[in-house]
């Protein structure tokens, strides 16, 4: 006689049949490529940030021009620097010594950015400088009016507009 072969052989038969056939699907389904049009090549986070052809320069740093290109590398180590694991923050009292010299990197990229919004605040107040009535422009604009204005009831200066500004530029990307 022929004997049937147990319940759970027939089970994990089934269902190592059933993991083949999905991961053989799952390949098929992810390796369709989409039929786009072409178009430059976005960088992620700031778009085509790069087609812009403004130059940056900082008195801070002795004439440093900043391309939109090293600009784009500047928020490229801060995405990094926001995701990196430090050891510090898992063991305290190594915290201290920065084992791994993020912190020293996240100084010089706050610094860094510190400067570049400063600079495009000044770049604005000398264009509202000598104009009556002025009529905002960019949300720039609007935040320093709306900085300078005495009947709020929140106060918050040019930090409060560096920090919306860069809250706004790049929260939808996070």
């Amino acid at each position: 006689m022929d004997n049937p072969p147990p319940p759970q052989v027939v089970t994990y038969a089934a269902a190592g049949l059933a993991t083949v056939v999905l991961i053989l699907l799952s390949r098929r389904l992810f390796r369709r490529k989409l039929k786009l049009p072409p178009g430059p090549k976005p960088w992620p986070i700031i778009g085509n940030f790069n087609l812009m052809g403004k130059n940056y320069t900082l008195e801070s740093e002795k004439g440093k021009v900043y391309t939109p290109h090293e600009f784009k590398k500047i928020l490229d180590e801060l995405f990094v620097l926001n995701g990196v694991l430090e050891i510090g923050d898992w063991i305290p009292w190594l915290s201290y010594f920065d084992l791994q010299g993020n912190v020293k990197r996240m100084k010089a990229v706050a610094k860094k950015i510190d400067r570049f919004m400063e600079h495009e605040l000044q770049e604005h107040d000398a264009r509202r400088a000598g104009v009556k009535n002025y009529v905002a422009k960019d949300m720039m604009d609007i935040l320093l009016q709306l900085s300078e204005d005495p009947t709020l009831d929140v106060e918050f200066g040019r930090t409060g507009v560096k920090a919306l500004t860069l809250v706004c530029f790049i929260d939808p990307f996070i």
